[in-house]
C-alpha cells in the first residue's frame, strides 16, 4: 500500500493523459469513420486526399511546436507571468505562419489540384478549401491541452476531450448529410464549439489572461490573412 500511496500521483497523471489521448484520437479521426461508411470509395479517396493536402504544411509546424511547447510551459508552470508569456507568443507565431499558408491553400485550391494533384482529384477541391482554414485552426487549438497537461491539469484536459470526443462525431454526423463538403464545414464548428469554451476558457483563467488581450495579440495574422 505504502508502494502504491508513493507512485498513486503519477498513475493517476499517466492515466488521464492515456484518456485524453484516446479521446483525441477517436473524434480525430471520426470523420474519415463517416465517410467511409456513407459514402463510395471515390469520394472517400477524395476526401481523405484533401485531409492529407490541407494538413501537410501546417502540421510541419504544429508537430515541431508540441514537441517543444510542453517542456517550455513545464519549467515555467509555477510562473504565471511567464506561463502567459509563453503562452501567448506561441500561439501568435502560430497564427503568423498557420493562418497565411491555411488561407492561401484554400484560395488557390481550384487551381492547386489539377495543376499538382492532377484532374482525376477535382472532387477534393470543396473539402480541400474548408479543411485548410481547419487545419490553421487546429494547430492553436492543440495548444490549450499542451498547458494544462504540463501544468499538471491532467484531469481537467481527459475530460475536454472526452467531451469533444462526443460532441464532435455528432456534428460530422449531421455534416454529411451534404456529402463530403458537409463533412469538412463541419469540422470549423465542431471544434471551435469544444476547445473556445472549455479548453480555451480554463487556460486563460489558468494562466490570468483577459480574451480581449489575446483577441488583439492575434489579430495582425488573422488581419494579413483576410486581405488576403
Amino acid at each position: 500500500p505504502r508502494d502504491f500511496a508513493s507512485i498513486r500521483r503519477s498513475v493517476a497523471f499517466g492515466g488521464d493523459v492515456v484518456g485524453s489521448t484516446l479521446a483525441w484520437y477517436a473524434y480525430s479521426n471520426a470523420d474519415f469513420v463517416i465517410v467511409g461508411r456513407l459514402f463510395d470509395k471515390a469520394a472517400t479517396g477524395a476526401y481523405t486526399m484533401a485531409w492529407n493536402t490541407a494538413s501537410v504544411p501546417v502540421e510541419k509546424v504544429a508537430t515541431l511546436v508540441s514537441r517543444v511547447a510542453p517542456s517550455v510551459f513545464a519549467a515555467v508552470q509555477r510562473d504565471r507571468v511567464a506561463l502567459r508569456r509563453y503562452f501567448v507568443g506561441l500561439l501568435e507565431a502560430l497564427a503568423l505562419v498557420a493562418s497565411p499558408m491555411s488561407v492561401g491553400l484554400a484560395l488557390v485550391a481550384a487551381d492547386f489540384v489539377p495543376a499538382i494533384l492532377g484532374d482525376q482529384w477535382d472532387a477534393a477541391i470543396g473539402p480541400l478549401r474548408l479543411l485548410a482554414v481547419f487545419a490553421g485552426l487546429k494547430s492553436l487549438f492543440a495548444l490549450p491541452q499542451i498547458v494544462l497537461v504540463a501544468t499538471g491539469h491532467t484531469r481537467q484536459a481527459r475530460n475536454f476531450s472526452i467531451i469533444a470526443a462526443v460532441v464532435v462525431p455528432i456534428c460530422l454526423l449531421v455534416g454529411s448529410r451534404w456529402g463530403m463538403n458537409g463533412v469538412a464545414a463541419a469540422w470549423l464548428v465542431a471544434l471551435p464549439i469544444c476547445v473556445i469554451p472549455l479548453d480555451f476558457r480554463y487556460c486563460l483563467r489558468l494562466v490570468d489572461l483577459r480574451a480581449l488581450t489575446l483577441l488583439r495579440a492575434l489579430w495582425p495574422p488573422v488581419a494579413g490573412s483576410a486581405v488576403m
